[in-house]
């Protein structure tokens, strides 16, 4: 017995342990030691969806503006039949003091006026409006109007050959309207070219891949020849407009101050235009549309052509002299200096590029630069009984070939690639 009451006191003993290990007495209650539960995560708010903007509605393209048949009516009795007749080539002098009034039935909100020659300043007076006519001498000559009208007057204060005239309603110009910016203020790329149809027969696929790539460009010539005194034929100007829309070209040209003279050797070309005369001019054209690169023709004339050697020969000056404002000051007073960055000449030995011209090109709807030289020729109708066209690698006409050309001057370093805007910044 005495040991059963041992082994009970042993066991109640051991409980008593047990129990002391789980439970302390606080100030009389007491606190269970449990595992503690994990802090929860705080669950981000909902990022509100952004309030969808609302798709605008596509603006509708304008319609093409339509011809309205026009009344023509003057102060001097003219005829105004020819410049009716839808004949580019006919048309009437008309003089200063002369009023043309124009009137339609149907409201009218642009005018289309085909020129000869460069028109004199005139003015389209409406009931609400005055607007200058022949402010850039552009022959093919698009005016919107600041409103639609049904009758305006044209006034006159020169002698001015005006071949056709035609007005518009409201929408984009038709098909065939050229409607031409002011020449450049800053030139990307200014070609300089001796006559009407040499812009394309040697510089063609480079100014219609320059235009492709969104390049400024602007082309001069050397001759104008509308004017008396040489190979006086005016049509030849209008095909130039032609063509270069056509190459897509949008700055209108700017056109020489002389005659269309024939001249087979360099010698001849200098005595008959004077190297002086066609420097200064070069100079000053420079200075007015300071290009980042300058293209011309060959030392050697392509076809020994001596007014042809005669710009390559007065470019490779001009280019020096239009830096210093001590020579023709009064366009460097008027426009400042130019350093000219790049010169090219076709074919020149200096620097050899090849420009990829058979690439074909989106701008053109496909057509490559080479393709769009192609088709420009077309527009030089008086010409197309020569055999001068575009040309690649040709034997029969070696040094004919677009894409050759020679970086003869540069302010920025040589070409490595066949890129003529190479080392040129873009702004």
């Amino acid at each position: 017995m005495k040991k059963f009451f041992l082994a009970v006191l042993c066991v109640t003993a051991l409980l008593g342990l047990a129990a002391c290990s789980r439970v302390i007495e606080t100030y009389g209650s007491p606190m269970i030691t449990t595992t503690p539960l994990p802090t929860a995560s705080p669950v981000p708010a909902a990022t509100p969806e952004p309030t969808p903007e609302p798709t605008p509605e596509p603006t509708p393209e304008p319609s093409e503006a339509e011809p309205v048949e026009l009344t023509l009516t003057n102060n001097v009795r003219a005829s105004m039949k020819l410049i009716q007749d839808d004949y580019e080539y006919s048309g009437v002098t008309l003089y200063g003091g002369t009023v043309i009034h124009v009137e339609s039935e149907t409201p009218f909100a642009s005018l289309y006026l085909y020129w000869s020659r460069t028109p004199k300043p005139y003015t389209v007076e409406g009931e609400n409006f005055t607007l200058a006519g022949g402010e850039y001498g552009m022959l093919h000559e698009y005016l919107l109007l600041p409103e639609s009208v049904t009758s305006l007057d044209l006034e006159f204060t020169g002698s001015s050959s005006l071949m056709e005239l035609w007005a518009f309603t409201e929408g984009r110009p038709p098909e065939g309207v050229q409607v031409w910016d002011p020449p450049c203020e800053k030139a990307d790329l200014l070609v300089f070219s001796a006559h009407s149809d040499d812009d394309v027969i040697f510089f063609g696929a480079l100014i219609a891949d320059s235009v492709a790539r969104g390049l400024d460009v602007q082309v001069c010539y050397l001759v104008d020849h509308a004017l008396p005194g040489g190979y006086q034929y005016a049509d030849r100007n209008h095909e130039l407009l032609n063509a270069l829309w056509a190459m897509g070209v949008r700055h209108y040209p700017r056109v020489g101050p002389f005659p269309d003279y024939f001249v087979d050797n360099l010698w001849a070309a200098q005595k008959q235009y004077g190297d002086i005369s066609v420097t200064n001019y070069m100079v000053d054209i420079l200075r007015e549309f300071r290009p980042s690169v300058v293209v011309t023709h060959d030392r050697e004339g392509e076809y020994g052509h001596g007014t042809h050697m005669l710009c390559a020969m007065c470019m490779e000056r001009a280019v020096e002299q239009a830096a210093d404002e001590k020579i023709q000051p009064k366009s460097a007073s008027a426009y400042g200096t130019w350093d000219t960055p790049k010169l090219y000449l076709h074919y020149a030995d200096e620097n050899p590029i090849m420009l990829e011209v058979e690439v074909p090109l989106d701008y053109f709807g496909g057509r490559s630069a080479f393709q769009v030289a192609q088709d420009a020729m077309e527009y030089h109708l008086s010409q197309l009984q020569w055999a001068h066209r575009p040309q690649l690698d040709n034997e029969a006409f070696e040094r004919y070939d677009c894409r050759c050309f020679g970086l003869v001057r540069s302010t920025v370093g040589a070409d490595t690639t066949n890129d003529i805007m190479e080392n040129i910044p873009r702004e």
